[in-house]
């Protein structure tokens, strides 16, 4: 009798964790720009995203320490790029410099040598999850 309660618990318990699992593993957002005019027809691994006006958002994966960048159409997720954290350069003050936003900041570029065209996401000094991270995602462009 004692196990079999022991036993009941020990399912609830279980039952509950597995159900609330999947909000664990979700990615974290950290920042998000609407309605980024996008120039250029992007690729990225087989994905072919054309020119015009996406969502962007910023996440990282709970687990491990990679940022991805979305792009997104309405509700639909189109690919979701990996990113290169980059480092600010050195001898800056990090918390007092200029040049780093207080809040989050995208910056597009492209490389016409090499046909790349990149995001450059700034999450800036006042972010409360990912403060000063300086991240950039790239993807190859056709004019």
């Amino acid at each position: 009798m004692f196990v079999n309660k022991l036993l009941r618990d020990f399912l609830k318990v279980f039952a509950v964790l597995f159900l609330f699992s999947p909000c664990f593993a979700q990615l974290k957002l950290f920042c998000t720009f609407e309605g980024v005019e996008i120039p250029h027809k992007l690729i990225y691994r087989d994905i072919i995203i054309e020119k015009g006006r996406y969502d962007l958002e910023a996440v990282k994966h709970p687990n491990t320490p990679i940022f991805y960048l979305k792009i997104k159409q309405g509700k639909n997720v189109l690919c979701m790029i990996e990113a290169e954290r980059l480092d600010y350069p050195a001898g800056f003050n990090r918390k007092t410099d200029p040049n780093i936003p207080n809040q989050c900041t995208l910056k597009m570029s492209k490389n016409p040598e090499e046909k790349v065209f990149s995001f450059t996401v700034h999450s800036g000094r006042k972010n409360r999850m990912f403060a000063l991270l300086l991240l950039r995602f790239r993807l190859q462009y056709e004019e």
